[in-house]
C-alpha cells in the first residue's frame, strides 16, 4: 500500500512539475500577465499604444504624464519617474533594471531635498536601452539608437547610433 502511494505521489510530482516548467506554461503565464498589464496601464497612462509588454515588477511614477506607443518591450524592474513628461516611441525595447528619470534635485540649491527640476524625456522609435541604463531629465535619445549596458544617458544622442559609458558618449554610427 505504501508502495503504491509513493509511486502515485511521484506521478503527480513528475505531472506537477511537467505542467508548470514546460514553455508552454510560461508563454501562458506571459499572456495573462500582458493582457493584465495592458488594462491596468491602459487607464493609468497618457497615452499606452498595442502589443506592449510589460514584465515583472515594472514601476512607473506620474503615469498620466507617460506614453507609451506600439509594440514596446519593459523589461524587469525598471523605473520611471513621470513628472516632467516620459514619451517613449514606437518599437522601444527598455532592458531589466533601467530607469529613466524626467525629474531630479538641484545639487546647488540651499536644500537639496526641497529643490526640484524636470526635463521631458524623448525616447524616439526603434531605441534599444541596454540593462541597467539610465535616462536623465530633457534628455532625447534618437531613432535607431543602442545605449549600452551600464550607461548614463546626460545629453541628446543622434539618431543611428551607438553609445555607451557614463555619461554616454557615441562611439558608432550605424550603416
Amino acid at each position: 500500500m505504501i508502495r503504491i502511494l509513493i509511486r502515485l505521489l511521484s506521478w503527480f510530482v513528475l505531472l506537477f512539475k511537467i505542467i508548470f516548467t514546460s514553455q508552454a506554461w510560461e508563454h501562458f503565464l506571459i499572456r495573462i500577465r500582458k493582457e493584465f498589464n495592458q488594462s491596468y496601464w491602459e487607464k493609468r497612462l497618457k497615452y499606452l499604444g498595442d502589443d506592449i509588454l510589460f514584465y515583472k515588477y515594472v514601476v512607473i511614477h506620474s503615469p498620466e504624464k507617460v506614453s507609451i506607443k506600439s509594440h514596446s518591450r519593459i523589461g524587469d524592474y525598471v523605473l520611471i519617474w513621470g513628472g516632467g513628461e516620459v514619451e517613449i516611441g514606437e518599437g522601444v525595447l527598455i532592458a531589466a533594471h533601467s530607469v529613466i528619470t524626467s525629474e531630479g534635485h538641484d545639487p546647488n540649491a540651499e536644500s537639496i531635498r526641497d529643490s526640484s527640476y524636470s526635463g521631458k524625456v524623448i525616447i524616439k522609435d526603434n531605441v534599444w536601452l541596454g540593462a541597467g541604463v539610465y535616462v536623465m531629465p530633457g534628455v532625447t535619445i534618437s531613432e535607431n539608437c543602442v545605449i549600452g549596458a551600464g550607461s548614463i544617458v546626460t545629453k541628446d544622442i543622434p539618431a543611428n547610433s551607438i553609445s555607451i559609458g557614463n555619461p554616454a558618449k557615441v562611439i558608432k554610427t550605424k550603416d
